[in-house]
């Protein structure tokens, strides 16, 4: 393997954890009220629960994408927002301990994978795990950041 590509693979792996320009995503949901978990700020279409479920069901398909490009994804937007505004805590939890556990599985595969992350995977979209791994990394903190505003908005941001 490269020297540049070892260093790519650490970037992203330090860019998924959030250690580059933005709050990790574990700070973010950190010691937030079950109250406020269906907290909606001005002019957000969404919750912050309906943020937090989109953002594990969108990671999980994109890493799914990632270990099988032949794996179909879920219809759009049904797959990928939930219809309930507020979580119960077994939902929250789930979600939670879900994005966590596939960031990891991704964060493993960018460390292990033999090939280059660079190399397209075999169904020919083009596609590489280094582009995965960014949409990943992009789509959590534009998301993120959502989160830390609705937060702020409601004045329960530490």
């Amino acid at each position: 393997m490269e020297f540049a590509e070892q260093e790519a693979r650490q970037w992203l792996i330090q860019l998924l954890d959030g250690q580059e320009a933005y709050r990790p995503f574990h700070q973010a949901v950190a010691g937030l009220p079950a109250s406020y978990r269906g907290a909606q700020g001005s002019g957000a279409p969404y919750t912050i629960w309906q943020l937090v479920r989109h953002m594990q069901w969108a990671q999980h398909d994109i890493l799914a994408y990632a270990q099988d490009s032949f794996t179909a994804s879920p219809p759009w937007p049904s797959g990928y927002w939930p219809v309930n505004q507020v979580p119960t805590e077994a939902e929250w939890e789930e979600a939670l301990t879900a994005i966590a556990g596939d960031q990891h599985t991704l964060k493993q595969l960018l460390e292990q994978q033999e090939a280059s992350i660079f190399r397209p995977f075999d169904n020919g979209s083009g596609h590489t795990l280094f582009r995965q791994a960014l949409l990943v990394a992009e789509h959590q903190a534009y998301h993120t950041g959502q989160i830390v505003l609705i937060r702020k908005e409601a004045g329960i941001w530490p």
